[in-house]
C-alpha cells in the first residue's frame, strides 16, 4: 500500500513519543488518502505498528465507545489478524463497536454482502426518513407542533432522528417514533392533504421521483414492528451505555453485562410498552406502562395463568423482530469469542475478581461462564498471582523429607513455595465470596440459568429450586461481616456495582497480589 513519505517520517518521529500517542497514530487512518476498505485499513495498522516498533498487545491500552472510525479500525484489525497473530490482543471495549456491527447486521440498518433482515431494515429506514422529513423543515414542524398542541401534549416531543455513527441511535429513533407516532400521522395527513404544504409531492411526474405518502406514513405493520423492535433492542442499547460509562467499578462487570444482554435477547418472550401515541388528552406521552404487553415467540411454552396475571395484553412476535434477536445473539457471540474455552482476561480474570459473583457453582449455574471457561480463568488468575510473588522472591523448591528413606532416597515430593502462596491467597479470596457474606440485593438486572442452561423462557414455568440467579442492584439487607471485619455491602457504589479496587485496597495486606492484578485490569478506561 502506497503512503506519503511525510507520513512515514512522522511514524519515525512518533516512535519516541508516549505509547498511547503512537497507537492513536496507527489507528487513525483518516489522515491517509487511500480507499477505505477493511483490507487497506488493516494493512495500514499492521504496517504502521511494524514501523513504529509497537507490539500487538500494546493495543490493549486503546479503548473507546464505538463512536469513532479509529476504534472501529482497531476492532477490524483485531478480528482479521487473530488467526496468525495469536491471542495477544483483548481490546475489551472495542466490544461497543462489535455490538454496533452485530446490531446493524441483525436489524438490517448496516449493509452487508448478505443481508439477513431486509424487512426490519426497511421499516427502520422509513422511520428515519419520516422523522427527518419533518425535522428539517421549520414549516412542517410548525404544523406538527400545532397538531401536538391540539392533542394536549405537554411537553411537546419533537422528532429526533438518530445519528449514523452510533448504532444504538436506531433504537432511540424507534422509541421516539413510537412515542409521537399518533401526532406524526395526523401531521402527515395535514401535509399531504388537499391544499396541504406538501400536496404537490403527490401530483404528476414529481410523485414518481419523490414517492407518495406511503413512503412516509406508518402502516399498522410498521407500528407493531417498531414497538417490538424498541423492546427487543433495549438490552443492546443498555450494553452500549455500559461500555460508554466510566469508573473503577466497571471493569469486573464486562462479561456480566454482555451475557445479560445476550440472555435477554435469547428469551422466548419479552415485555413491550403500551401504545398511547394515538390517545387524545394524554399530556405526557412518555408516561407509558413499560411492561404491560407480552410479546412471545410463536412456539414458546407459555404459562398462560402467569401471563394473564402480569400483562394487560399478549401478542405474537413479528418474524423480522424474532430474526433480529436470534441473528444478534449468534453474531455477537461469534465476534466476541464467547464460546471459546479460554476467555480473554478482560472477561475471565476480571469476573473472578468480583466477590459478589460468588463461587464456581453460582457463576457456572447462571451461565456467566461454562465450567471449562471458569477452570481456565482460575488457572490464569493463579498463574498471575504466582508471577507477582516470584517477581519479589525467587522460587524455592521445598522437599517433603518424610518421603525419603533408604529404599527410595532419590525420590521426593517437591513443592513450589510461591505456588503455595498464590494458592493460599486465591483460596482465602474465594472464602470471602461465600453466600453468608453476600448482601441481599434489590435486583435491577438478573442473569439466570437452569443447571447451566440459559435458554429459558421468561414466561415459562420453572421448577422451584432449580433456577440459579445472579443479580445486580442496590442493597436491601446486609449479611455477615467478613473475617476482616468489613462488609461487602459497603463496597457497592451508586451504580449498584462492586468497587473492587476499594475493596482490595482495604484488604491489600491479605490479598497483595490480587490488588495489583485488579489495578491492571481496571486500567482499561473509555476514551472518547
Amino acid at each position: 500500500m502506497s503512503r506519503e513519505t511525510a507520513k512515514r517520517n512522522e511514524a519515525v518521529l512518533l516512535s519516541s513519543c508516549p505509547i498511547l500517542d503512537v497507537l492513536q497514530f496507527a489507528a487513525n487512518f483518516e489522515c491517509i488518502k487511500f480507499k477505505k476498505t477493511i483490507d487497506n485499513v488493516v494493512n495500514w495498522i499492521m504496517e504502521s505498528m511494524e514501523e513504529l516498533k509497537v507490539n500487538h498487545p500494546d493495543m490493549n491500552q486503546v479503548t473507546a465507545d464505538g463512536a469513532g472510525n479509529a476504534i472501529g479500525s482497531v476492532s477490524e484489525f483485531e478480528s482479521r489478524t487473530r488467526q496468525f497473530r495469536g491471542g495477544d490482543i483483548y481490546v475489551d471495549v472495542c466490544i461497543a463497536h462489535q455490538n454496533e456491527r452485530s446490531g446493524g447486521y441483525a436489524s438490517g440498518t448496516v449493509k452487508f454482502a448478505d443481508p439477513v433482515n431486509a424487512e426490519l431494515g426497511l421499516v427502520l429506514a422509513k422511520n428515519h426518513k419520516t422523522q427527518t422529513f419533518l425535522m428539517r423543515s421549520a414549516e412542517r414542524m410548525k404544523v406538527y407542533q400545532n397538531t401536538a398542541e391540539d392533542n394536549g401534549r405537554d411537553p411537546i416531543l419533537r422528532p429526533k432522528p438518530g445519528i449514523d455513527i452510533r448504532w444504538h441511535s436506531s433504537i432511540d429513533e424507534a422509541e421516539r417514533g413510537n412515542l409521537i407516532m399518533g401526532d406524526v400521522c395526523q401531521t402527515l395527513n395535514h401535509l399531504f392533504g388537499e391544499d396541504g404544504l406538501d400536496d404537490e409531492l403527490l401530483s404528476g411526474e414529481e410523485e414518481e421521483e419523490t414517492g407518495n405518502i406511503d413512503g412516509y406514513m406508518y402502516t399498522g405493520d410498521d407500528k407493531m414492528i417498531l414497538r417490538q423492535y424498541e423492546a427487543a433492542a433495549g438490552p443492546a442499547r443498555d450494553l452500549t451505555k455500559f461500555l460508554q460509562s466510566k469508573g473503577n467499578s466497571r471493569f469486573s462487570y464486562l462479561l456480566y453485562y454482555i451475557k445479560w444482554c445476550l440472555q435477554r435477547h435469547s428469551m422466548r418472550s419479552m415485555a413491550m410498552p403500551q401504545d398511547i401515541s394515538h390517545n387524545e388528552g394524554v399530556t405526557d406521552l412518555r408516561n407509558r406502562k413499560k411492561g404491560s404487553v407480552c410479546v412471545y415467540e410463536i412456539d414458546a411454552d407459555m404459562d398462560k395463568e402467569w401471563v394473564n396475571d402480569n400483562y394487560a395484553e399478549c401478542v405474537p412476535m413479528e418474524e423480522c423482530v424474532s430474526t433480529y434477536r436470534s441473528e444478534y445473539v449468534k453474531d455477537l457471540t461469534k465476534r466476541l469469542g464467547l464460546n471459546k474455552n479460554i476467555l480473554p482476561p478482560a472477561y475471565g480474570i476480571s469476573t473472578l475478581l468480583n466477590p459478589l459473583f460468588g463461587s464456581k457453582k453460582l457463576i457456572v449455574g447462571c451461565c456467566l461462564m461454562t465450567e471449562v471457561q471458569y477452570d481456565n480463568a482460575r488457572k490464569a488468575l493463579l498463574s498471575r498471582i504466582q508471577d507477582i510473588y516470584e517477581s519479589f522472591e525467587p522460587t524455592v523448591v521445598e522437599f517433603d523429607e518424610d518421603s525419603v528413606n533408604s529404599l527410595d532416597e532419590d525420590v521426593s515430593i517437591a513443592e513450589n513455595n510461591n505456588h503455595r502462596k498464590a494458592e493460599d491467597e486465591l483460596k482465602t479470596f474465594e472464602w470471602y465470596k461465600k453466600q453468608k457474606f453476600q448482601p441481599i440485593l434489590s435486583t435491577t438486572m438478573l442473569l439466570s440459568g437452569v443447571d447451566g442452561d440459559s435458554t429459558i423462557t421468561r414466561v415459562a414455568a420453572v421448577q422451584p429450586g432449580k433456577l440459579i440467579k445472579l443479580g445486580v442492584g442496590s442493597v436491601s439487607a446486609r449479611r455477615q461481616d467478613l473475617p476482616s471485619g468489613k462488609n461487602l455491602a459497603d463496597y457497592i457504589d451508586k451504580d449498584h456495582r462492586m468497587d473492587i479496587l476499594r475493596f482490595l485496597s482495604d484488604h491489600r495486606t491479605i490479598f497483595p497480589s490480587l490488588f495489583k492484578i485488579a489495578q491492571c485490569e481496571a486500567s482499561r478506561q473509555t476514551e472518547e
